[in-house]
Formats: structure tokens, C-alpha cells, sequence
């Protein structure tokens, strides 16, 4: 009986480019984001934030995040 192949190695998720640029992303402008005021100043922040799939329904724009942040994810 041959073994499995052993599992593929990922890199911890803070030491991916990403991870960087997130904090990056955090340090110029999320410590600053203000939900509330997005929420107020933005009428298509629901309809570009939230995300649907067959039965289920995903509302970010509650969230701290913007278009950069969600680009980011590649949310």
C-alpha cells in the first residue's frame, strides 16, 4: 500500500504579500474609516458590498471595508 503524498506546504496567512498590503491598506486609511459615515455618504454601498449565491446572501457593507480593502481579498 503506497502512502498519500504529504499535504502541500502553505505560508501562514501574515507572511503572504497580501497580509501586507493589508496592513499597508490599514495603516494609510482604515484606522481612519468611519462605517457609519459610509454608510450615510454612499447610497450603492449595499448593492457594490453585498455578494449572493444560490441561498445565501452576503452583506459586507457593514463592515470595515471599501473597494481597495474588498480588491485586497479579492472579495
Amino acid at each position: 500500500m503506497r502512502s498519500a503524498p504529504p499535504p502541500p506546504q502553505t505560508p501562514r496567512c501574515d507572511q503572504t504579500a497580501v497580509w501586507q498590503a493589508l496592513q499597508q491598506h490599514f495603516q494609510r486609511n482604515g484606522q481612519y474609516f468611519d462605517v457609519r459615515q459610509a454608510l450615510r455618504s454612499d447610497a450603492g454601498r449595499f448593492a457594490r458590498m453585498a455578494l449572493q449565491a444560490p441561498g445565501i446572501r452576503a452583506d459586507f457593507s457593514r463592515n470595515w471595508l471599501d473597494e481597495a480593502t474588498c480588491a485586497l481579498h479579492r472579495i
